[in-house]
């Protein structure tokens, strides 16, 4: 049998999913099934796309080509706790006071000022200054 084939029906086998109830899901003949399972025939693209449409938390690479069966959400929570290690490991070489002023100031309303009598059409260049003022120029 397909290598594939087998790991495919080793999943299903352990989670418990008929044989049926995946063809199904899948959207593939039974029949079609059946042929992979005896070796008649191999895993096609399209069922190892139906496959990870089914299940998106099973790595391909492991479907693919074997190896050590890892869940993308196993990888994912090892990223995340290396994250979360590194984060502690720098707040704890910050004081608290540093933290605190790391956060942005609150956000201030400002007014445009006209610095002229005019206000700019929809074809006019306009630069905005710090201040709240602008200026406008008309393209010639």
């Amino acid at each position: 049998m397909d290598p594939i084939a087998e790991r495919i029906l080793h999943f299903l086998q352990e989670k418990g999913i008929s044989k049926s109830a995946f063809a199904e899901a899948a959207g593939i003949n039974k029949a079609s099934l059946s042929h992979i399972e005896s070796g008649r025939n191999k895993v096609s693209l399209n069922i190892i796309e139906s496959f990870s449409k089914l299940y998106p938390d099973v790595d391909l690479n492991w479907l693919i080509q074997g190896g050590e069966k890892e869940t993308i959400s196993t990888v994912n929570e090892n990223k995340i706790h290396e994250k979360l290690e590194e984060q502690v490991a720098v707040k704890s070489n910050i004081k608290d006071k540093e933290i605190q002023d790391m956060k942005p100031p609150p956000a201030e309303k400002t007014q445009l000022k006209l610095d002229d009598n005019t206000q700019p059409s929809d074809n006019d260049i306009v630069v905005l200054f710090g201040d709240g003022t602008y200026k406008s120029f008309r393209p010639k």
